[in-house]
Formats: C-alpha cells, sequence, structure tokens
C-alpha cells in the first residue's frame, strides 16, 4: 500500500467509502506536510516522514484516545511543530492524549506534565498556569 492507503486503511476498514477514506487520509497528511509523498511506498521514506505517516494513520479516524511514545523523536523542528499541533488539535477535538517524551519542547506545549525520575512518578505540574 502507498502513504494515503495506507493511512485510509483505519477508515476503510471501519466501513467507509474509499472516496471519502481517500479524501479524509489526504486532509490529514497535508496537516503533516505529507501531501508530496502520498504516492510513495513506506520503502521510500524517510525515518521522520515515516514517523509521520504513523501519526497521520493514528488520526485519521478521529480516536477518543492517543497514546504517543516519541512521536517527534526523529523529526526537524518545523516537522515536530505539525506532528505537534495535530495532536494537541485532536486532544481540543475531545481526544484523550498522552505524550511520552524526553523534549522539554514539546511537554511545554501540554496543559499538564508529569515527570519519571528513577523509576518514580513525581508530582505533576501545570505549565500552563504557572
Amino acid at each position: 500500500l502507498d502513504v494515503v492507503e495506507n493511512t485510509a486503511l483505519p477508515l476503510l476498514l471501519a466501513g467507509r467509502d474509499g472516496t471519502a477514506a481517500r479524501r479524509s487520509a489526504m486532509a490529514v497528511l497535508t496537516r503533516l506536510g505529507l501531501a508530496d509523498v502520498a504516492a510513495r511506498l513506506p520503502t521510500d521514506l524517510s525515518g521522520g516522514q515515516a514517523q509521520r505517516v504513523a501519526v497521520a494513520r493514528a488520526l485519521v479516524a478521529g480516536p477518543r484516545l492517543l497514546l504517543a511514545d516519541e512521536p517527534t523523536g526523529q523529526l526537524d523542528h518545523e516537522s515536530a511543530a505539525l506532528v505537534v499541533d495535530a495532536l494537541t488539535t485532536a486532544a481540543a477535538d475531545g481526544a484523550a492524549l498522552a505524550i511520552a517524551t524526553h523534549d522539554a519542547a514539546v511537554a511545554r506545549r501540554l496543559a499538564r506534565q508529569w515527570t519519571i525520575a528513577d523509576g518514580r512518578l513525581e508530582a505533576e505540574r501545570h505549565p500552563c498556569s504557572a
């Protein structure tokens, strides 16, 4: 499957019309800066592009829960910002969002933060209200 087909797959499996699924997939890919690679195969993508396609596939069906483990780990700053924007938009639209990250810039974009140190969960911080 090419990138747009891979991204549309969750919608197709849920019974959505192929044309509508492809249109929704392209919208998410465009939002993540991937419209130009929509016809490529996954083997033809860079690591960062593949990571953004995985995010697009997770977002396309409008999930109620998003668990993201280092979603910006292989990305440049611009691409990382697109991913965080898309994830936080999904959260604003009603999805529960949990992101595990070592990137302080990503963590600062979130309403709540917990830190794990030496295997222990430390106190919650609210950076937006600090």
